[in-house]
């Protein structure tokens, strides 16, 4: 999937149907980085595929979850004109405004999820432990309670969605001093941007069943309600503390994709 310096082998069919068109937008680094995202997309898509098919061709696909799904919004703070497949939410990969948070999934499992129908529950990767765990008839085997729950009655439609609390988000910025944090309670969802210790910006309240888009911030008219998830942050942060070590996500200069990755892993590339 494209991530970081985006590439492929020259000769792959996805690269050689894409390579030409004239697919508008601006680069992220090159001229032919929307043809390269094009490609790895359209290769990603071929690739699983050919899962299903194999899980078919062996006779496991009626005892198989696929399950799909994004980490992140899409990163429209680099593609301004094209790919933001966030559509109409606000903010992007890196902020906890819906658009960065907020992605698409799809479960398939022939015969105990039913085709086509939607679920509105709201969940994290988090959930994927205790939910798959579930669906499987067996139980998580850790020591600790788990952050994350089980959701299979709301995936399977044995019960309704359930309202969810303290959904705490948090991310740094690659190499600087920047975070971005959220906490949501039910429909409440505040979102908090620091700079170090300080705060960057005003903490920002929205409520989401009636404000989707997160056009109205009603910080100003709902001080208690700021107080008490700023409150939730705090002692989210307090278990949490910041490991103080920066990373860089930007390949090396000269870096080259291999044409196996599963080879050059093993040393055999």
């Amino acid at each position: 999937l494209p991530h970081g310096l985006w590439g492929m082998p020259e000769d792959d069919p996805s690269w050689l149907m894409y390579k030409d068109m004239k697919l508008g937008g601006k680069g992220q680094r090159r001229p032919s980085d929307p043809n390269m995202y094009a490609a790895m997309i359209h290769m990603a898509d071929r690739y699983l595929g050919e899962i299903m098919k194999l899980l078919k061709d062996l006779g496991l696909d009626d005892n198989t979850i696929v399950f799909f799904t994004s980490d992140n919004g899409a990163a429209a703070a680099n593609w301004t004109d094209f790919f933001t497949s966030s559509g109409i939410l606000r903010g992007a990969k890196g902020q906890f405004y819906e658009g960065g948070i907020r992605v698409p999934a799809a479960a398939w499992w022939p015969g105990r999820l039913e085709e086509g129908r939607q679920v509105t529950q709201v969940g994290t990767v988090l959930d994927l432990l205790p939910t798959l765990t579930a669906a499987a008839g067996g139980k998580p085997g850790a020591a600790k309670p788990l952050d994350g729950v089980n959701l299979w009655p709301q995936w399977s439609g044995a019960a309704p969605p359930v309202e969810r609390r303290d959904l705490f988000y948090a991310v740094k910025r690659n190499e600087s001093s920047d975070y971005h944090l959220a906490l949501r309670d039910g429909p409440w969802k505040l979102v908090r941007q620091l700079h170090g210790e300080a705060p960057s910006a005003p903490d920002q309240l929205f409520h989401l069943d009636g404000d989707p888009l997160e056009q109205s911030d009603l910080a100003a008219r709902k001080p208690e309600r700021v107080r008490s998830l700023a409150e939730g942050i705090q002692r989210w942060q307090a278990l949490h503390p910041k490991a103080e070590i920066n990373s860089s996500m930007t390949p090396h200069p000269g870096w080259i994709p291999p044409r196996d990755y599963a080879a050059a892993a093993a040393g055999d590339e």
